[in-house]
């Protein structure tokens, strides 16, 4: 079973080096919308940057694409490992996905939800508040 909680800290630290690095190979490059792309059953995530706000663009579309790259191969185990993975939340609920029924859609959701969740969080706004600029 994945848990995600295990992943959150993790993740808002890769986010603030990920910030750092970006901020210090592009001082001067606004950053207007910051993302986080990921293929969960791969398990990846990766952070991409744009300077300009079109929230109907892709990520691996934006000027600077997977600036950094968290792996998380506990995830790609589970969804390899069961035709029914197990994911637990933030809120620690337990989902099990059907891979037969859902694909790989079932299992992306789940993360999709953590990711958005993740970055609302008030330790990661203030990440991305201090390091991206007040505008992202």
């Amino acid at each position: 079973m994945i848990d995600l909680r295990t992943h959150q800290q993790p993740i808002v630290r890769f986010l603030e080096t990920g910030l750092r690095r970006f901020r210090e190979s592009w001082p001067s490059a606004p950053v207007r919308h910051v993302a986080l792309y990921s293929c969960p059953w791969s398990g990846w995530v990766s952070l991409c940057f744009d300077s300009v706000p079109q929230p109907d663009q892709n990520c691996p579309d934006f000027e600077h694409v997977e600036v950094a790259l968290y792996e998380a191969t506990d995830w790609a185990s589970e969804y390899e490992s069961d035709e029914h993975p197990r994911v637990k939340g933030l809120d620690g609920e337990v989902s099990e996905v059907d891979l037969d029924t859902e694909g790989d859609e079932g299992f992306n959701r789940l993360f999709f939800d953590f990711m958005r969740d993740l970055l609302s969080s008030p330790e990661a706004q203030g990440v991305l508040q201090t390091l991206a600029g007040p505008d992202v």
